[in-house]
């Protein structure tokens, strides 16, 4: 397996503040055997 730097997962993450103005609307979860990204759309 390689490891990325998350320069992606950060764009994304500005974007989504830029767009909705609230914080944490994406959320990474990384274990030893898994790795999780979670998006929050407000309604």
């Amino acid at each position: 397996s390689t490891t990325g730097t998350g320069v992606g997962l950060e764009n994304i993450k500005r974007r989504l503040l830029l767009m909705y103005e609230t914080p944490n609307l994406l959320r990474v979860n990384r274990t030893d055997s898994e790795f999780t990204v979670t998006i929050i759309f407000p309604a």
